[in-house]
């Protein structure tokens, strides 16, 4: 399946959803459906870590990592049971230090994972910075790159699937404009960005959040401004993960991964529609849309 125009005229559609999402087989094991690793989070930041691997628990990969620095491992112990965690390499104040890339590296091969998502909480510590470039030259399966691992303006290699996620301040820092020329000219510069970028997709976030690769685009009709929160992203950032592990580990094209992740963009907003009708766009938040991306796949599946 093939789906995106040039131009913004073509929605996602719950049609897409039912296409993309991997159906489950009655004979089958969680190793059939991905592995998801989770870098993220510091000792300031361990909530962005925490609702970013909650939100790929949500997502069906068969199985959920979640790395941060060593001694914040007893503080997810008692948030989360299902994802296993990697403890890493961590500076003086807590953030992730440059040798963790080996111990990470280490993992993705003994562990078989398929996907990465890398950013929340991390910080743009020189250190941490410094570990998200080697990763991003090192690793060669699918990853997605939100918050901080845009910030540092991580380099991106011809040809090996990236998506970034970024808002729109941080896409004005990605592509070195101010911020209301990032509201006014956001889309026409996200489209040039993905194609002189061969291999990267761009989810640009925000009101009806657009999503760019080569000369394809499409555009979310899900979503509202009660989602406009900290952590909304990084639920986003987990959730797409999770899609993108299943899709990598059943070897299919880079199209299919990209109409994955416009599939979790749908249901996130859609998510975050049915939190909002319930609790209204003031009370809701973060773990109020992965609390309802249960519903929001029930209600696009039936």
């Amino acid at each position: 399946m093939n789906i995106g125009l040039r131009t913004f005229n073509m929605r996602i559609a719950p049609a897409l959803v039912q296409a993309v999402l991997p159906k489950r087989k009655s004979q089958t094991q969680k190793w059939d459906y991905g592995h998801c690793l989770i870098i993220a989070g510091s000792k300031k930041l361990l909530g962005a870590a925490v609702i970013a691997a909650k939100a790929a628990l949500r997502g069906g990969a068969g199985l959920v990592t979640l790395a941060t620095p060593k001694s914040l491992q007893g503080l997810i112990y008692a948030q989360i049971l299902e994802a296993l965690t990697l403890p890493l390499e961590e500076t003086e104040d807590g953030t992730v230090d440059f040798p963790a890339l080996l111990t990470v590296m280490r993992y993705i091969q003994e562990r078989g994972v398929t996907a990465i998502v890398i950013g929340p909480g991390l910080t743009r510590d020189p250190h941490t910075a410094r570990f998200i470039h080697g990763l991003c030259r090192e690793a060669k399966i699918p990853m997605i790159l939100d918050a901080d691992a845009i910030n540092v303006q991580p380099p991106l290699i011809d040809g090996v699937f990236r998506c970034l996620t970024p808002h729109r301040r941080e896409f004005a820092r990605l592509v070195g404009i101010s911020e209301q020329e990032s509201i006014e000219q956001g889309p026409a510069l996200a489209a040039r960005f993905v194609q002189s970028h061969p291999g990267v997709a761009l989810v640009l976030k925000g009101h009806q959040t657009k999503i760019f690769f080569g000369g394809k685009s499409w555009i979310n009709p899900t979503g509202n401004p009660g989602m406009a929160k900290g952590g909304a992203g990084d639920v986003l950032a987990g959730f797409i993960g999770a899609l993108t592990a299943q899709k990598s580990a059943q070897k299919r094209s880079v199209n299919e991964l990209v109409e994955a992740i416009a599939a979790g963009v749908y249901l996130h907003g859609l998510s975050g529609d049915l939190a909002c009708r319930s609790l209204t766009e003031y009370a809701m938040n973060a773990e109020d849309i992965i609390a309802f991306l249960p519903e929001a796949m029930k209600k696009t599946l039936r």
